[in-house]
């Protein structure tokens, strides 16, 4: 068990034993814009991430399991440009090791239960946020950095990251969530099929979004193999929990 984690945005939750502990959202979002209003667009990405932690956190509390904040992790690409996370390409049925230039990524909240790893790409716009399969708008402009796109290429790096610890190599295991923390307006106009892929949730959702998504499937997730794995291979982190 991991202590000592703190953590500036504090919340009220009502429990039911048993139960998935269900944070008061209208507190949560009024701390972070009160705060947003005195830091900086950094500041305000970091308070949107924290707010994400403790309500993973609570969940991570019913279900088990390892969460990260900020856990960065390294790749890498070939000559090609194509990248390969854990310094592996498949390629003329075998897998093949490459040792070519290293790069890193970082995902905002990675969540690890028995049952689904959850890369979460958290956002603290406060905007009109129009969603494409590969594209997106806020404020009717064209960003330079798709959400979606962000977060898809997380679960793809996690899934050849932790392909050894997949059962069966079955990507179902992982959900990949892109989060709004702050007042968005939301236009999903993504394919069916990557609206099932990548799950969009605003933070007062982002629980349900857990809850529904966490049924098991045929085995469960290796979480201390899973755990030893991470913590050798990691570039950095900034707060990590084992329940």
């Amino acid at each position: 068990m991991w202590h000592g984690i703190q953590i500036e945005l504090r919340f009220t939750y009502t429990v039911t034993s048993g139960d998935f502990i269900m944070p008061d959202i209208n507190k949560i979002l009024k701390q972070m814009r009160e705060s947003g209003k005195i830091m900086d667009h950094k500041g305000k990405g970091s308070a949107g991430e924290k707010a994400v932690l403790e309500i993973a956190h609570e969940f991570l509390r019913s279900t088990g399991g390892i969460m990260y904040l900020s856990y960065k992790y390294p790749y890498q690409s070939d000559r090609s440009g194509a990248c390969y996370l854990g310094n592996i390409k498949y390629e003329n049925g075998q897998f093949v090791d490459y040792s070519s230039t290293s790069y890193n990524d970082e995902i905002d909240v990675l969540l690890i239960t028995p049952y689904r790893i959850y890369p979460i790409e958290v956002k603290s716009y406060h905007a009109k946020i129009e969603l494409y399969d590969f594209w997106m708008k806020k404020n009717k402009e064209e960003v330079d950095k798709s959400t979606i796109v962000q977060t898809e290429k997380h679960a793809r790096h996690f899934y050849h990251f932790l392909n050894p610890f997949i059962p069966n190599g079955n990507p179902d295991y992982i959900i990949p969530i892109a989060c709004f923390v702050d007042r968005c307006e939301i236009s999903d106009n993504r394919s069916t099929l990557q609206q099932e892929y990548v799950k969009v949730s605003i933070l007062n959702t982002l629980m349900q979004t857990l809850i529904k998504t966490h049924t098991p499937l045929d085995h469960c997730l290796d979480i201390q193999a899973i755990y030893d794995y991470m913590d050798k291979k990691k570039v950095s982190f900034e707060r990590r929990f084992k329940v």
